[in-house]
């Protein structure tokens, strides 16, 4: 059977080579929460230097891209935090939290990423729960 917008070449259309894939929040929202988990948008204008990472289940950022928009996760891993780019060959370890921070920090200015903070409790107060006091 040929698959369905294939151009009669047989096999599946993979949708995210076209540039598809730019999911509603709200189906991501959703399928976090199936899990128990929670999803707060950072504002773009927080100091992600004072975010307390420690905190976090894990990081999901959509980027522009050429095509439209790409989601990616962050996540920590047995003390490790990889970047989960389905784009890369496989996930890619950070070298530190300064590299994650920097990554977020250089999307949100190249690409106007948006980014989501994924907690396993629901935040009530980004300020005092997310984010470190300045010094």
């Amino acid at each position: 059977m040929r698959g369905w917008g294939d151009g009669g070449r047989g096999g599946w259309l993979n949708r995210q080579s076209r540039g598809l894939g730019n999911f509603d929040v709200n189906v991501i929202t959703i399928a976090l929460e199936r899990a128990k988990l929670f999803t707060t948008w950072l504002d773009a204008r927080s100091d992600l230097r004072l975010l307390k990472l420690d905190t976090v289940f894990g990081i999901i950022v959509n980027e522009a891209t050429f095509w439209g928009r790409h989601w990616f996760a962050i996540r920590q891993i047995e003390g490790v935090w990889y970047n989960l780019d389905s784009k890369l060959a496989e996930p890619k370890p950070f070298a530190g939290t300064g590299e994650v921070v920097g990554l977020i920090e250089l999307k949100r200015r190249q690409q106007s990423a948006q980014v989501l903070v994924v907690t396993d409790h629901e935040i009530v107060s980004q300020s005092t729960e997310l984010f470190a006091s300045p010094s």
